[in-house]
């Protein structure tokens, strides 16, 4: 819990690793009258020509069945394009209720909330270092701040390390998405910016995202 300028906090975390669709047309104008040069007589009218037939499109090859050994390339393509992106997030918002899966986050209409209510937050950190374990899994060590700042700047709560993430990878597929919750005491209505870092602890690297949210009277 921090304290400062009479502002209570408290936050709580939450880390999930995803489990990882009529009839035929005719000419309708009929043949002009034959005249025979003898006698003037009509003939019947002639036959329509009909139109040539369209050639049926051909078929597009039908593409070849994928094989585990694609799937396992296009595994280590992901990776290999992951292990090459800065530590970052995605997808941040304040959710309405706690996700329970990957994507599963129930974005928040606004960013006002009544004095009291928690401000729930959901994000999918990126580019963060797994380091391999003996059992031939990866394991995540991931450190967090936080800090609340006026609309002007000015810090009136914050926390270092409120929070440590050390999680288990049987692989590194899994997608990562964070539940953070922060319930505030004392903060007079007006607005505000809600701002987390995130430390990686295994690669040594920082990211921070900015939330910014009113308090209604």
């Amino acid at each position: 819990m921090a304290r400062s300028n009479r502002v209570l906090v408290a936050v709580a975390l939450a880390v999930g690793l995803a489990g990882p669709s009529g009839g035929m047309a005719a000419d309708d104008v009929g043949s002009a009258a034959a005249r025979a040069a003898a006698a003037a007589r009509r003939e019947a009218p002639a036959p329509a020509t009909p139109a040539p037939a369209t050639p049926a499109p051909t078929p597009a090859p039908a593409a070849a069945s994928a094989t585990v050994a694609d799937l396992e390339n296009l595994e280590r393509a992901v990776e290999a394009m992951k292990a090459r992106m800065p530590f970052t997030q995605r997808n941040v918002m304040f959710v309405s209720a706690k996700a329970e899966s990957f994507r599963d986050a129930a974005k928040r209409p606004s960013g006002v909330f009544a004095k009291g209510e928690t401000l729930r937050s959901y994000a999918e950190p990126l580019g963060y270092t797994l380091s391999p374990t003996a059992d031939g899994g990866f394991k995540l060590a991931m450190t967090m701040d936080f800090a609340i700042k006026t609309a002007g700047g000015q810090v009136i709560a914050s926390q270092k390390a409120f929070d440590k993430v050390d999680l288990s990878y049987p692989d590194r597929t899994k997608p990562l998405f964070l539940n953070l919750s922060l319930n505030i005491n004392g903060i007079e209505p007006g607005d505000y910016v809600l701002v987390y870092t995130l430390h990686d602890d295994n690669g040594g690297k920082d990211t921070s995202f900015e939330q910014p949210f009113s308090i209604k009277g």
